[in-house]
């Protein structure tokens, strides 16, 4: 019987923590470059994998905005929105971040 009620509660709690909540399959970062800051600073942004990613940028000066395990580069330019789309197949933790200023903008988590 102690054999039985391990096996059953092994199956419920691999059951339980597949259920968890799944990450969305389409995600929208607004972002803002102004005065050296950068909004949003370093959250955490989850995607499902193959999901699509847009970011939208506005900038006070020129800039690059890197999507690092995506081989994405971007050049943003003062007065301009820059709309950055992509799809996230590559499974794990990403930062994307501007060049300059080196600044952490979020980081992408795709699952």
């Amino acid at each position: 019987m102690k054999k039985l009620s391990s096996l059953l509660l092994v199956i419920f709690l691999a059951f339980v923590s597949g259920c968890g909540p799944s990450a969305p399959s389409e995600v929208t970062v607004n972002i803002s470059l102004k005065d050296g800051k950068v909004t949003p600073s370093g959250e955490a942004v989850s995607v499902a994998k193959g999901g699509k990613v847009t970011l939208v940028v506005e900038t006070d000066k020129e800039d690059i905005i890197h999507v690092h395990g995506h081989g994405i580069e971007r050049e943003v330019k003062p007065g301009e929105t820059t709309t950055i789309e992509f799809t996230a197949d590559k499974v794990g933790r990403w930062e994307i971040e501007s060049h300059s200023p080196a600044l952490l903008i979020v980081k992408l988590s795709v699952t």
